[in-house]
């Protein structure tokens, strides 16, 4: 099965440090985590506390208690809602939750959801609704169990994030200066 700390390492890898970017939709962000979506995160009161500070933002990351609080964000926000530990394979744990942390959990459900259907029968399908639950967990975990199927999915899956990328960036072009990070993360 899946494990957080290698699918939280590769993505901390894409999500840099402390960003306040008046086109990013999330506003105000620190390690991924966008003050507009999580303003209740109980990291912002320390990071508001540093503000003041010569050496900011650059002391954020020196700071234990905030290092501890993205942690464990990561993991109730993002791993526990797509169930990355009954997940059967690193790989794909890795791609959906990097999706979750980058696009929001039902964004990345749903792109699971449409790459498993391609590889079953109409009948077979299952719902897309970027719910994470039992039916979607052993569809997965059965294509996962075939090594074809599992490259497969894989490739499907980020195809489906570009497409998702390609649309936002046609539909809202202030979003094309983050074009390059968002495709530098479809590396399977």
């Amino acid at each position: 099965m899946a494990q957080f700390e290698p699918a939280y390492r590769r993505t901390l890898d894409f999500e840099g440090r402390y960003a306040n970017n008046p086109n990013d939709r999330g506003g105000e962000t620190y390690k991924g985590i966008a003050r507009k979506y999580h303003p209740e995160w109980s990291g912002w009161a320390l990071i508001d506390a540093h503000k003041s500070a010569s050496d900011f933002p650059a002391l954020l990351d020196s700071d234990q208690a905030i290092q501890a609080l993205v942690a464990q964000c990561y993991l109730t926000e993002y791993w526990d809602r797509i169930m990355g530990d009954a997940i059967s394979d690193q790989l794909i744990a890795n791609e959906v939750f990097d999706s979750a942390v980058n696009g929001g959990v039902r964004s990345a459900v749903e792109i699971l959801q449409k790459a498993l259907n391609l590889f079953v029968p109409v009948e077979s399908q299952i719902r897309v609704d970027g719910a994470m639950g039992p039916e979607t967990l052993k569809s997965l975990n059965k294509q996962i169990g075939r090594q074809v199927g599992r490259q497969a999915v894989l490739s499907a899956m980020l195809v489906y994030r570009g497409l998702r990328y390609i649309e936002i960036l046609n539909r809202d072009h202030a979003q094309r200066e983050f074009a390059v990070g968002w495709f530098s993360r479809l590396r399977g």
